[in-house]
């Protein structure tokens, strides 16, 4: 684990043949700082506004979509962020084999797909037991932060949540107001209301 994979400096996506050279995305970073993790990251906007005031803190962006997490990944490179890596794979196999327990000191999922046809519920990301991994995941005192524009989705997050009890909601950072999605650019100039909320993790596990 001498060497970075390739990717990493290429404006391409990590993949799991990357990760696997590495380990786990600890190996992604040649400079150990805080670490946090953006869950359906898009083409990367949140992470470039976001990183770029936060260059102490690494970033891993975890995006299913090969083609947009190519788009991310280019823009990622294009704007010279060390502390941004872009990981092209599924979150449930990611959590499983390549993200260590309790590395992250935030998790940001942005208008993740509510999958709104009952046959498509068990693709959810938020489901019974969501929360109980995203503790899993979190150092002590970390933070999880939630944006949709579904508001019925955005009712089953909270009672998830509120069914766990290591989490309690809480105010936002003010820095993470106006760090925004593309969806979110998009939703606001056509007057769509975004629902909003952050979780502290109230204590270790």
């Amino acid at each position: 684990m001498d060497k970075l994979p390739s990717a990493t400096h290429a404006g391409a996506p990590i993949s799991y043949a990357d990760l696997e050279q590495v380990g786990d995305v600890l190996g992604l970073f040649t400079l150990k700082q805080p670490l946090e993790l953006e869950i359906g990251c898009g083409r990367g906007d949140f992470l470039l506004a976001y990183a770029a005031r936060k260059p102490n803190v690494n970033f891993v962006g975890v995006e299913r979509k090969l083609v947009i997490a190519r788009k991310a990944a280019s823009k990622v490179a294009r704007a010279g962020l060390t502390n941004v890596r872009i990981v092209h794979g599924e979150i449930e196999y990611l959590v499983e084999r390549y993200l260590p327990a309790h590395a992250f000191q935030a998790i940001h999922c942005y208008f993740p797909d509510p999958w709104p046809k009952k046959r498509h519920a068990k693709r959810r990301l938020f489901k019974t037991g969501a929360p109980q991994i995203f503790d899993s995941l979190l150092t002590p005192d970390g933070w999880f932060h939630l944006r949709t524009d579904v508001a019925a989705y955005f009712d089953t997050i909270l009672v998830l949540f509120e069914a766990c009890p290591t989490f309690q909601r809480a105010a936002p950072p003010d820095e993470l107001v106006d760090c925004l999605t593309g969806f979110e650019r998009r939703f606001l100039a056509e007057g769509k209301p975004i629902y909003r909320a952050s979780f502290k993790k109230m204590s270790s596990s």
